[in-house]
């Protein structure tokens, strides 16, 4: 049984989720509240959350969640893209971080890439970590963000970040106007760099190991 959570003010999507919930075998609706002190407050005894839909307003809570259920995999839903909220999410262990309006589009099969050991990630923000992986280093110092420790090129970089969306290669190919063979090209060489056998592997990998800086901490 897979325990689902939400913690969100917006309660137009939560009903949304429930009635997906409702409709997926194996899938529980846990609890709701409008903020982690709700849910902390009327946790039950030795209950467990496997994924918890977070607003974007209660990140500063991922780690006091992960305390209440050290399992939980967090996805945050933003109003609006926050490139530095976003940031923070992942460093204080999010796996998710994507509009309300991308989210409400295909649930079930974001929860899925969640579950099977994925990241979500907004475009928007992919798009920022990709450009600021390929600044090139000036006088021999390298960029405040995250370093690609495997040495991909930019283009794989834009494709394990697709993986790790969980998309398809059909789908990877039309986003990068490449053909589905090209894409596997370049699936089967960073394979090969991050010494890996398959997606899930490849994502996991990727996303754990490279960690961004905490934002607070920068400057």
């Amino acid at each position: 049984m897979l325990n689902i959570v939400t913690i969100h003010r917006d309660q137009t999507l939560v009903q949304l989720l429930k009635k997906v919930i409702l409709h997926e075998p194996d899938w529980f609706f846990l609890m709701e509240g409008k903020n982690f002190e709700t849910i902390h407050d009327n946790f039950p005894k030795r209950a467990r959350i496997d994924v918890a839909i977070m607003d974007a307003t209660e990140i500063g809570h991922i780690k006091d969640l992960q305390l209440l259920s050290n399992q939980v995999k967090i996805i945050v839903l933003a109003n609006i893209v926050d490139t530095p909220d976003a940031l923070k999410s992942f460093h204080y262990g999010a796996v998710g971080y994507i509009s309300i309006a991308d989210f409400v589009k295909e649930i079930p099969h974001f929860i899925k890439i969640v579950i099977e050991g994925g990241v979500l990630i907004s475009p928007i923000v992919a798009r920022h970590l990709i450009n600021s992986l390929t600044i090139p280093m000036a006088e021999g110092r390298r960029p405040k963000a995250l370093k690609n420790t495997f040495n991909l090129t930019p283009k794989e970089i834009e494709v394990i970040h697709l993986v790790s969306m969980g998309y398809s290669y059909d789908k990877m190919a039309s986003v990068m106007g490449i053909s589905k063979n090209g894409v596997r090209f370049h699936v089967k060489n960073i394979y090969a760099k991050l010494q890996v056998n398959n997606r899930v592997e490849a994502a996991r990998k990727w996303n754990s190991p490279i960690k961004p800086l905490d934002p607070e901490q920068e400057g």
